[in-house]
């Protein structure tokens, strides 16, 4: 074999164990900071799962502060809905019987999203109306 022909196995070799290396690096980052998140948020008397609902909402647009700003105001409001429409529920049951529950998410899912300020922002909504 010629010299070229190692040099170029030992790269191929050397990357695909960099890869491997940067993966492992990246997983583990990711579940340590999810666990410090859920960790923080249970000392914050936040559900998890709020947390994480947020997590998905941020990273289904780009990372930037702008967006994360756009998505967190999304998220709130898409709460706040979620709540009023929690509350809503048992204000119509007596009036509306066992259909309370469905047109309440049929009000609250009727007005579109994407005629909001932050018209990208749909996902971000309904995610925190779960």
């Amino acid at each position: 074999m010629s010299h070229e022909t190692n040099t170029t196995a030992s790269t191929a070799q050397g990357a695909r164990n960099t890869g491997t290396w940067l993966y492992i690096i990246l997983t583990l980052t990711a579940a340590l900071t999810a666990a410090t998140a859920a960790q923080t948020s249970l000392l914050l008397t936040l559900p998890p799962w709020a947390m994480f609902m947020g997590w998905v909402a941020y990273f289904t647009r780009r990372p930037s502060a702008a967006e994360g700003f756009q998505t967190w105001v999304c998220t709130v409001l898409g709460l706040c809905v979620g709540a009023a429409a929690i509350l809503a529920v048992p204000l119509l049951a007596p009036t509306l019987g066992s259909v309370a529950f469905p047109v309440v998410v049929l009000c609250v899912a009727l007005p579109s999203f994407r005629h909001a300020a932050f018209r990208s922002s749909a996902t971000c909504s309904v995610i925190s109306l779960g």
